[in-house]
């Protein structure tokens, strides 16, 4: 509210225009008393008088606007006043007056005025007006108002009690009362001003009344009477938001169309169409028709919706409603419909609906100067789903707003918590605009924001993995799309993998740890495990991706491409063919390839798929489409394949082994074989002997390619690599043999296959050897060997090896891997604490729980309550009650632990003796009692009643132990189910405790309480303590 003082100093908004349109005036004056002679530069000038014509019009008509928004402004003023003491006060003269003149219409004015005020400003208002209009005021100046007549003040009689009636809620005595005043009223249908349709709106406030009562039958009922009187507009729009409440979007729809066609108030046809067509399901066509007709609405209906109305206001309805509102200059009346929308929740043809309530919000906050700390939060909620929604291949303007959005937000203090990791995910996917390659400057950009906002905020909380999986895609795609650096390094060398990957290694494991549920970070672990060797691990990740959801899109993607790394081409197939084939390259290259390599595939040679380039790398497409083309016949576009194969500039190792190959089959010679020096230095795996087989068969050198082709299956660390030496020199040797003068290089590549075909990898290691392997070839790199060793220790702790785990997650804490690291070693605690709890092994027990709770991780409160449940699974329940009975001799400070004390303890002396185990129950409370611990207190109430109902307590007694715990644990809508579920639980301990008398007395609780009993036994069988 604004005060006196406020509006003494508030600068006048209009000041300014007056100033500048007083400029104005001063210079067009002058310009226009002005000789002609002065004027004709500007008039010869080239555009001069269009752009100055333009300029008018632009002027004038934001003149008009401002005029208009000026009479709005005055129109609202009124409007407000009219809802003011004054304002009513002013109502009820006029109403009074009128009685005197006459009676009959005076009454139906009085009512046609009360269900205005009440359907705009609510009861409250309502009732003040009746009020004011039966006490008549004393003004000398004004001639003295008549007494009301008898029917007139039985009138305002029913009026006051209908409105106390609706403040309270008593929809029955409501609809009664309304009754009451249609008889009263005399039902007329003469229309005479603004109590025309009197028992129109008293009709629909009837059927308000019958709806609050859930009488849908009756509130349609009453409609229908009515629009057999008067076939009225505005009782359609509300027959039609009656039968759209139970469902009935047929009838509805029929209802609102016949409105719309002719509309009692503006705009109530296109919104009696859009909440039609958003019970349908329809709901960008819901989303248009409310926006066209809130756009229609006056400042009054727009300042005050109705509240005489049958009509839902949904999440969509009210962000339509607030975006109207705000358009209107109605900053505060938007905030409110923002706040309603989103406490409601918003449905909308958008994937995040709700993005534009929070946009409203903020374009409302700001226009009226608020907090910008409050204006930062709903900015960073649309910038939220506006990154949730983009689609790298699609990069569109909302896009370039949502970045350039969360630029200005992490620019902003304080701290919004995720706005950086946001940011830096954006500037990831705008790096893949088009579908990549992704453009390495924004990589750049993109790891510097992670990097940074990692250093100036608190880690991710396990329910923010994703960051961590972000920040492991933006170090893959930043390595890959690196240009490569000159380390002196032959074309044909492996490259050793970059420390970049590594630490994107430990960010994905970072991801793992937080969130181990999460098939998406699974698939792109088992990626990053791939690329850097370890295939083992990856493998297991891609199942554990595929475990999680068998539907996930990127673990199924991964699948795929491991199946092609694996030469398993119909199984590639069967999983492209059941989650259907994207349209981009990579997955049209994977399935051109699966059909190629399919030996039972029946499709003829001419309905193969010939491949499209790959943006990553376009020789592997042509691969593909060199071995389609000759399985096909067509010879001269297979040798215009090789043609482009044997011209690139390869980029990789990959691609300059495909160049040598094709060289070779192009029957360029000399050039292949220059090359074989260099590459004979790196015939580390089997990559690097295919093409040197292939090379020396066409040279004639039969025993040197048949040398190599035997070494392949010692090389071979799979049956797939085996395979794809089979399928690499199949292709050379069909290209070969279109050429009769090639055959014997045909046949010697023949005699290669066979060396082959059948054999077993003579390679083959388990993951812990390749795992050391790696090791030793990357001591040198930190990244390297932390990410080894994160990796060991998932392994361990994922095949049980608890203490081992421990041991090596004790040497990661401290590391990059920290805080995942405690956080995992603490987990592995636990999970030795469960195991040893499990097993009765108390002091091993004991010992890891003394560790946890050193931290506050136990899950324990006491080391005797974890002793005891080890000595009784153990099967030693003496020990576990004598452990149980030295913690309550030397009671804890913390009155809460010495409940839960008293209470396990009070349990299990009741299965031998009740008497006690009440007396150490009866201490528990004592104990629970000192704090604030609702459940506690329940918990422990449920377990008094047992305890008397045991030892012959009074059904009152118990009753009332059981009625404490209700309301304990009455925050929870389970409240009757979780008593239910305590009461027999703790009877299964208590010796004489009887179910009948226990359950009678529960549902005598549950009766006072005012809740419905659950039949005894429902919840699932109570386990022991």
């Amino acid at each position: 509210m604004t005060t006196d003082h406020d509006a003494a100093v508030a600068p006048d908004p209009l000041d300014a225009v007056r100033e500048g349109l007083e400029q104005i005036r001063s210079a067009v004056t002058d310009v226009v008393a002005a000789p002609l002679d002065r004027l004709l530069d500007v008039a010869d000038a080239d555009g001069a008088l269009p752009r100055l014509r333009n300029a008018i019009d632009e002027a004038r008509g934001l003149l008009d606007a401002l005029a208009a928004r000026c009479d709005t402004a005055s129109e609202l003023a009124a409007l407000r006043r009219r809802y003011e003491h004054d304002g009513l006060a002013s109502v009820a003269r006029r109403l009074r007056r009128a009685a005197g003149a006459d009676p009959r219409r005076a009454d139906r004015l009085l009512v046609a005025e009360w269900v205005s005020t009440l359907s705009a400003a609510g009861t409250p208002t309502a009732g003040e007006l009746l009020d004011l209009v039966g006490e008549p005021g004393h003004d000398s100046s004004q001639t003295a108002e008549p007494a009301p007549d008898e029917r007139s003040a039985q009138v305002l009689a029913l009026l006051r009690r209908l409105t106390h009636h609706l403040d309270t809620g008593d929809s029955d005595a409501s609809g009664d009362d309304i009754v009451e005043l249609l008889s009263v009223l005399g039902g007329s249908t003469r229309k005479t001003g603004s109590s025309a349709n009197i028992e129109d709106e008293l009709a629909l406030l009837l059927a308000l009344t019958h709806e609050a009562s859930l009488r849908m039958a009756e509130a349609e009922a009453v409609l229908l009477r009515r629009l057999d009187v008067h076939d009225d507009s505005r009782l359609r729009v509300e027959m039609s938001a009656a039968l759209l409440r139970r469902g009935e979007i047929d009838q509805a729809r029929s209802h609102a169309r016949i409105a719309a066609e002719d509309e009692y108030q503006p705009g109530d046809g296109p919104i009696a169409l859009a909440a039609v067509a958003e019970a349908a399901g329809d709901l960008a066509v819901a989303a248009e028709q409310y926006c066209a007709g809130f756009a229609r609405w006056g400042i009054r209906r727009l300042a005050w919706p109705e509240r005489v109305t049958l009509r839902l206001a949904t999440g969509l309805y009210l962000r339509e409603l607030a975006a109207a509102q705000l358009h209107a200059g109605l900053v505060e009346e938007a905030l409110r419909s923002c706040d309603d929308a989103l406490a409601r929740g918003v449905s909308g043809p958008e994937p995040y609906p709700e993005s534009a309530v929070y946009l409203t919000r903020a374009q409302a906050l700001q226009s009226l100067d608020a907090d910008v700390d409050a204006i930062r939060e709903s900015l960073y909620e649309v910038a939220k789903r506006g990154a949730w929604s983009v689609d790298p291949s699609a990069w569109d303007d909302d896009a370039e707003q949502t970045l350039a959005l969360l630029r200005g937000l992490v620019d902003g203090t304080p701290d919004l918590p995720l706005a950086g990791w946001y940011l830096a995910e954006m500037l990831r996917l705008r790096a893949w605009r088009g579908g990549g390659p992704p453009a390495h400057e924004w990589m750049v950009e993109a790891e510097q924001h992670w990097s940074a906002w990692l250093a100036r905020t608190a880690a991710p909380s396990e329910n923010e993995s994703w960051v961590y999986w972000s920040g492991a895609n933006i170090l893959e795609d930043l390595d890959a799309s690196a240009p490569d650096e000159d380390q002196g390094l032959s074309v044909f060398a492996v490259r050793p993998v970059s420390s970049s990957l590594w630490e994107a290694v430990v960010r994905i494991e970072k991801a793992l740890c937080l969130e181990p549920g999460s098939p998406g970070s699974w698939a792109t672990d088992a990626r990053l495990l791939q690329t850097v060797g370890l295939t083992d691990a990856a493998r297991q990740s891609r199942a554990k991706a595929l475990e999680l959801d068998p539907h996930d899109s990127e673990a199924r993607w991964e699948y795929v491409v491991d199946l092609a790394r694996d030469n398993r081409p119909r199984e590639a197939l069967r999983v492209l063919a059941a989650e259907g084939v994207g349209d981009d390259a990579q997955s049209q290259f994977v399935r051109a390839w699966a059909e190629l390599r399919d030996e039972g595939n029946e499709a003829a040679a001419h309905d193969l798929t010939v491949p499209g380039p790959t943006p990553w790398n376009p020789t592997s497409a042509q691969v593909v489409r060199h071995a389609v083309h000759t399985r096909r016949g067509e010879l001269e576009e297979a040798r215009a394949d090789l043609e482009q194969i044997a011209a690139s500039d390869p980029a990789d190792r990959a691609a300059a082994l495909r160049r040598v190959n094709a060289l070779a089959l192009l029957g360029r010679l000399d050039e292949a074989a220059a090359l074989l020096p260099e590459l004979s230095e790196h015939l580390v795996d089997v990559e690097h002997v295919l093409p040197v087989v292939v090379v020396e068969a066409c040279l004639g050198r039969t025993d040197d390619a048949l040398r190599h082709a035997a070494s392949v299956v010692g090389l071979a660390a799979s049956d797939g690599e085996l395979r794809e030496a089979e399928y690499h020199w199949s292709d050379a040797e069909a290209w070969l043999r279109t050429d009769p003068a090639r055959a014997a290089a045909a046949d010697v590549l023949a005699q290669a296959r066979a060396l082959v075909a059948g054999a077993a990898p003579g390679r083959k290691t388990d993951g812990d050897a390749e795992a050391g392997e790696i090791v030793e070839r990357y001591a040198h790199d930190p990244w390297a060997v932390l990410a080894l060793g994160v990796v060991h220790a998932r392994r361990l702790r994922e095949r049980g090896d608890l203490a081992e785990a421990y041991t090596a997650y004790q040497q990661l804490v401290g590391t990059a891997f920290d805080p995942e690291a405690t956080i995992a070693l603490h987990d592995v605690a636990r999970s030795q604490l469960a195991d040893a709890v499990a097993g009765g092994r108390a002091e091993e027990a004991v010992r890891l729980h003394e560790v946890l709770d050193a931290a506050g991780w136990s899950p324990y409160l006491t080391p005797a309550m974890v002793a005891a449940e080890a000595h009784e699974n153990a099967g030693a329940p003496h020990a576990a009650l004598e452990v149980l009975r030295a913690a309550a001799a030397t009671p804890d400070p913390d009155p809460a632990i010495r409940a839960q004390v008293e209470l396990w303890l009070g349990m299990r002396e009741a299965s031998t003796d009740p008497a006690e185990g009440l007396r150490r129950m009866q201490k528990a409370a004592e104990a629970a009692s000192l704090v604030a611990d609702s459940d506690l207190a329940a918990r422990i109430d449920a377990r008094l009643g047992v305890l008397t109902s045991a030892l012959g307590g009074g059904s009152e007694e118990v009753a009332g132990y059981f009625l404490r715990a209700l309301e304990g644990l009455s925050p929870a809508d389970d409240a009757p189910f979780a008593l239910e579920f305590e009461i027999r639980r703790a009877a299964s301990f208590v010796r004489g405790a009887a179910s009948g008398p226990l359950y009678r007395a529960y549902r005598a609780a549950c009766r006072e309480a005012g809740v419905d009993a659950v039949p005894w036994g429902m919840t699932p069988a109570p386990e022991p303590y």
